[in-house]
């Protein structure tokens, strides 16, 4: 699984869906904080960089994140701001070598994965 689409030949790619991106505090770091209404406000928070680690860090209640919303949602103290700020969208590829796609099981696999994908669907768009 990649977020980007791969080049060359040795890989075959099919997009599976995509991840949407919104920005993320707690109410508990929001209510300590300065208001928060556009995003010129921004400047006056704590910005929490982005890995899966880091996410942690926003649902500590220590800043404002930007998150997949799929991660997001996993930390019922999260809630979306600045709903107005529209980030970009990042595809989501599923990656195999062409010599892999020949094996059964390779193939079972990749199957299983586009239908998680599928089923996600919105949780990975941000619709709940």
């Amino acid at each position: 699984m990649r977020t980007f689409k791969p080049r060359g030949d040795s890989l075959v790619a099919r997009k599976v869906g995509q991840l949407a991106w919104r920005l993320y505090a707690t109410g508990k770091y929001l209510e300590r904080a300065p208001p928060l209404k556009a995003p010129p406000d921004l400047a006056q928070h704590e910005l929490v960089g982005f890995d899966a680690a880091l996410s942690e860090a926003a649902a500590a209640h220590q800043g404002v994140a930007s998150l997949p919303c799929i991660l997001a949602g996993r930390y019922p103290q999260l809630r979306p701001v600045l709903p107005e700020v529209e980030l970009p969208m990042e595809d989501v590829w599923r990656v195999s070598s062409r010599e892999a796609r020949q094996v059964e099981r390779v193939r079972g696999v990749m199957g299983f994965l586009s239908e998680q994908f599928e089923r996600m669907r919105a949780e990975m768009l941000g619709v709940r």
